[in-house]
């Protein structure tokens, strides 16, 4: 299915206006809790997202979780990504994203033990880890799940 130019056009507008309000909103903020609140709040808009997880790197390595909405057997299971992990700390030092991964094959490839289905979440949802960067290096993680394809 081919897609027009103003259709594309519209939809960059649209995800432009959205980074713009985000940008603000996030000036506005003064604690980490609230950071996550922002971020959930434009990343469940931005995507329909059934899961947000946003984790932030600690001064020790760890990933400290800061949101994780809903707070459901698949979020005990992605708490344990351990940024140990010669794998998670190869994407997030590399700023290489997951992107668009079946979420069986995610728990596959970076969870220890890793098994399918991943509770409260079918194996064929679709699902994303994005790393979060500051220039200091690897600031955390923002893993987000849906029933469809990410686009």
């Amino acid at each position: 299915m081919a897609v027009s130019i103003d259709a594309v056009t519209e939809r960059l507008s649209g995800l432009e206006a959205a980074l713009a309000r985000l940008t603000v909103r996030l000036r506005e903020v003064s604690s980490v809790d609230e950071v996550g609140d922002v971020v959930e709040s434009a990343v469940r808009e931005a995507t329909e997202a059934s899961h947000v997880l946003l984790r932030v790197n600690e001064p020790d390595g760890r990933l400290r979780l800061v949101r994780a909405r809903p707070h459901d057997g698949s979020v005990e299971y992605l708490l344990r990504l351990d940024a140990s992990s010669p794998l998670v700390r190869a994407l997030l030092e590399n700023h290489i994203p997951i992107w668009n991964l079946p979420t069986g094959e995610v728990g596959r490839l970076l969870i220890e033990g890793g098994a399918t289905p991943w509770p409260d979440v079918p194996a064929d949802h679709s699902a994303c880890f994005l790393p979060l960067n500051a220039e200091a290096g690897p600031a955390g993680g923002l893993g987000v799940i849906r029933a469809t394809p990410f686009d």
